[in-house]
């Protein structure tokens, strides 16, 4: 609920003091994402924290295992957060290696948004992975295919750049 709130999906406009309303009741239930997301409204200033990056950190480091071990054993949303964590320079603790590796994970429980996220970097080079197209193109359909609009979005720019250069390479199939 603390996510709607903060995205503005409920009222007229986001309201990430609502939104910390929320994650605290989850954070008290001992939610990892929940305490994950406070840790990101401290660290920008939001939902009424002072901004404090520093401390928003040492939350962060303070949840690594109880978000670990819950990736371990399959959780995607917590596989998500990890990679994220790992992706960001943000908590210090920047890592290509896991941040793939989580991102792979979720991917292979057929997670649109960590198949996505390893399309893009496969298109730019990033994380460590080569640029790749067609790899990128392959995780982009996955994504796709389960209905996810910025990976529909990233095929169609796909085509559209071959279509403008005439390339024949292999189009990506899209849903």
């Amino acid at each position: 609920m603390g996510g709607y709130y903060e995205q503005g999906r409920v009222g007229p406009q986001p309201d990430c003091g609502a939104a910390r309303v929320w994650y605290e009741r989850a954070a008290a239930q001992n939610e990892p994402s929940a305490m994950y997301m406070l840790a990101l409204l401290k660290q920008r200033g939001e939902g009424g924290f002072a901004k404090d990056k520093e401390g928003a950190r040492a939350d962060v480091m303070k949840l690594l295992p109880k978000m670990r071990a819950e990736a371990e054993n399959g959780d995607v949303v917590a596989q998500l957060l990890l990679a994220g964590i790992y992706a960001s320079s943000a908590w210090n603790v920047k890592d290509n290696k896991q941040c793939v590796y989580w991102y792979r994970r979720a991917a292979k429980q057929g997670c649109a948004a960590a198949q996505d996220w390893l399309g893009d970097f496969y298109l730019h080079g990033h994380c460590g992975l080569p640029k790749d197209r067609f790899m990128a193109i392959e995780w982009y359909e996955q994504a796709a295919a389960s209905g996810f609009q910025a990976s529909k979005d990233s095929l169609f720019s796909l085509v559209a750049r071959d279509k403008s250069s005439g390339s024949s390479d292999r189009m990506p199939l899209v849903g």
